[in-house]
């Protein structure tokens, strides 16, 4: 796959609290014990790529090859299991990580370049101008096994984009995790119940 996909809770977020406080509700959670890792993102392997057009340096409307989009966290890519192969991954210590973007091996490739780290790419349907790219990410089967692997880019959303937390966890225990999980949770959003499901189940399914 190019990723783990094990025990990995989907949580969807049913309020704006969430999304503006997600550095409080990532500490929060990953302060439970057996909590792995937290992230946040508009979309996860095997869900919408968004299909927001980019454009890289050197290229055109028409020349550019079309990417797959994933708009995540700083967090991501450690939940998922996702390696960085050159450059770095995003860190909320770079404040200009906002306008920066990584790319997989596969849009390396296809782009035609030897060394991306810097070049720039923007994707002006969404305001989002020039920025550099700032690591490879190895890659991974976004949609399932059965699909060829495609070129993709990643960046970091408004907050008002995001749409779900990612929670890894230990195997052991799985289900006292849960529960310590949902309580927290229901302090955190307690007007709504607490849902999740496994990520691998469903992606396992396509």
């Amino acid at each position: 796959l190019g990723f783990d996909p094990e025990q990995i809770l989907t949580v969807p977020i049913q309020t704006d609290y969430l999304k503006t406080n997600h550095e409080t509700v990532r500490r929060e959670l990953e302060a439970i014990p057996g909590v792995l890792s937290v992230s946040i993102s508009g979309n996860q392997p095997g869900g919408s790529d968004w299909g927001i057009p980019a454009l890289a340096e050197g290229f055109t409307d028409e020349s550019m090859p079309t990417l797959r989009v994933m708009a995540i966290d700083a967090g991501f890519l450690k939940t998922f299991g996702m390696k960085i192969l050159s450059g770095r991954s995003f860190d909320n210590e770079h404040v200009f990580d906002s306008v920066a973007y990584l790319i997989n091996e596969e849009a390396v490739w296809q782009l035609g370049w030897t060394d991306p780290i810097n070049k720039t790419m923007s994707m002006t349907a969404v305001g989002r101008q020039a920025g550099p790219i700032i690591g490879v990410v190895k890659d991974f089967h976004f949609r399932s096994m059965h699909e060829k692997i495609g070129p993709m880019v990643f960046y970091m959303p408004p907050v008002s984009w995001y749409t779900q937390y990612s929670i890894k966890i230990d195997a052991s225990h799985t289900q006292q995790i849960i529960k310590s999980i949902e309580q927290k949770w229901t302090i955190l959003d307690p007007d709504r119940p607490f849902a999740f499901s496994f990520f691998d189940e469903g992606y396992n399914l396509l």
